[in-house]
């Protein structure tokens, strides 16, 4: 989801693998329908989220498992978070 207006870009990337969009699955505005689905489950987690804070994002959300990646300067693919539960 590209995003340069605020620092949701975890709440928006949640919210497009949860709601995929049939097109411009990049805009935030395909998302803003669900906006708020989460608010309690962000309670006490301040944007932008901090990788320590999706742990508590994944306790309080059923089902919910968080990988984050990240590349490097040579563009490989580097895991910077790995769930410790996996849910399907």
């Amino acid at each position: 989801v590209r995003n340069e207006k605020d620092n949701k870009c975890f709440l928006w990337s949640v919210l497009a693998a949860l709601y995929p969009a049939s097109e411009n699955p990049q805009r935030v505005s395909n998302y803003k329908e669900h906006e708020f689905k989460f608010n309690n489950a962000l309670k006490g987690i301040e944007f932008p989220v901090k990788i320590q804070d999706i742990e508590k994002f994944e306790n309080r959300v059923k089902n919910c498992s968080i990988n984050v990646y990240h590349h490097d300067e040579r563009y490989n693919i580097c895991p910077l978070k790995i769930t410790k539960e996996e849910s399907h």
